[in-house]
């Protein structure tokens, strides 16, 4: 097999269990298992949902959530190849999940960035064990991005270019857009730091 491009399978037939696809790039025949994509991305959303619910709630709670989603990511990481569609929708995840708003109590801003968490290398083994190491405000917005971009090149793998990696792949790609809009907004409205709300 030469890890290339499969099409995105039809994820909303209960009855089918396994299917074949053809490489986009060799045309060899692969079977998959379109249940296990359908319950990775129903997690993945089902964490997504949980995480927006809390997100002005209790700050540790979303930060727990983003920590436990990088345990995830660094653990598929280590056990699959990079474009392996599972890999690419848990990494999709993550990004979504560092990409929640954070909620500060009025008069309070996010503490400023440390020199690690600055650290352009800075990987998921980092943010998953380290209690203070997920970064705030426009950093973490950054890491956010990153993240997303990463799961986008795994999604145009794992389910095809000219799939634009299927329905993930396509809804990475717009919040990736959206991010890249208000960080050039912070960008314009003071360097990065997060704009002080009038309200």
């Amino acid at each position: 097999m030469c890890e290339g491009f499969l099409p995105m399978p039809k994820l909303d037939d209960p009855n089918l269990k396994k299917t074949n696809v053809q490489c986009l790039q060799c045309r060899s025949v692969c079977t998959i298992e379109p249940p296990a994509i359908a319950d990775a991305i129903r997690l993945g959303e089902e964490g997504l949902e949980r995480a927006e619910e809390l997100q002005f709630s209790d700050r540790s709670i979303l930060d727990e959530a983003v920590r436990a989603a990088a345990r995830v990511a660094a653990g598929i990481s280590a056990v699959l190849p990079a474009g392996h569609p599972v890999r690419a929708v848990v990494y999709a995840e993550l990004g979504k999940l560092l990409a929640v708003d954070e909620h500060y109590p009025e008069g309070q801003e996010p503490s400023e960035p440390t020199p690690a968490q600055l650290d352009p290398k800075a990987n998921l083994t980092w943010i998953a064990g380290d209690e203070m190491g997920i970064p705030k405000g426009f950093e973490r917005l950054r890491l956010a991005h990153h993240t997303l971009m990463q799961a986008r090149q795994e999604l145009l793998v794992g389910f095809g270019h000219s799939e634009q990696g299927g329905a993930v792949g396509k809804e990475v790609t717009e919040l990736a857009r959206k991010i890249e809009q208000e960080v050039a907004i912070w960008r314009k409205a003071g360097g990065g730091r997060r704009p002080v709300s009038q309200h």
